[in-house]
């Protein structure tokens, strides 16, 4: 696994993944709408309303060294927590990610990598970033759109990506998917259309993936791009 590896957390399922591996077969798969597929990210949007999108180069313009970077704070006016940024195709990383995992990237060079920070049980999260200036920047939630995202090094069995978004009320919105064995292609996913329900009002993004097999569930990596969000002021949510 990429990030097990070359990022600084404890490497504890190395043995696991390489008799998984071993054993691996390619899997074709096909990208249809359904709540069982696969799924992809990359943000785009900066708004003064919901209806209004402005599309904006996000992570492609983060230097990384030797294919990895933090994500700035307050990146759009968000903040990416246990999310790094990856560029699968830097040198580097040449024995560390798989060639089918090449495709992180929907738009070159970068992607965002994201997994649980072991030992901790945190989910890799997006929110409205705490150094806003409430007066200059009087953003109060955002809206999800769409989103590309795809498991690194697909295992036997399966993995389901979970997405759970916040909303400012204190109320949630709850998406998931599941990819059968195989390596895959990142899955757009326009999130009304697959979930049924707009996600609006956000404060927080939650997105995590975990792998099954058997009996056992673990924490998975996983890779998104092309995320589309909308943000709203403080002045568009009271009119």
């Amino acid at each position: 696994m990429l990030g097990r590896i070359a990022r600084p957390y404890p490497v504890i399922l190395l043995a696991f993944e390489a008799v998984l591996l071993s054993t691996m077969a390619s899997a074709s798969f096909a990208q249809n709408p359904l709540r069982k597929s696969s799924i992809i990210l990359n943000v785009r949007g900066i708004c003064d309303s919901l209806s209004e999108l402005l599309t904006k180069e996000q992570f492609d313009d983060i230097q990384t060294h030797r294919g990895w970077s933090d994500v700035p704070s307050n990146y759009s006016y968000l903040d990416f927590t246990d999310f790094f940024v990856l560029n699968p195709q830097n040198p580097a990383l040449q024995d560390l990610i798989s060639e089918n995992d090449l495709n992180c990237a929907t738009s070159s060079p970068n992607s965002l990598y994201g997994a649980r920070p072991l030992p901790d049980d945190r989910l890799p999260s997006i929110h409205l970033s705490s150094s806003m200036n409430a007066e200059s920047d009087p953003i109060s939630s955002f809206t999800l759109h769409s989103l590309n995202i795809k498991p690194l090094d697909m295992p036997l069995s399966y993995a389901k990506i979970n997405l759970r978004g916040h909303r400012n009320d204190d109320t949630s919105v709850l998406w998931n998917v599941n990819f059968p064995a195989g390596f895959h292609d990142g899955l757009h996913v326009r999130i009304e259309s697959f979930s049924g329900q707009i996600w609006d009002r956000l404060v927080k993004l939650e997105i995590w993936a975990d792998f099954y097999h058997g009996g056992s569930t673990m924490d998975w990596e996983f890779c998104l791009d092309d995320l589309k969000v909308s943000l709203q002021h403080y002045e568009t949510a009271k009119s």
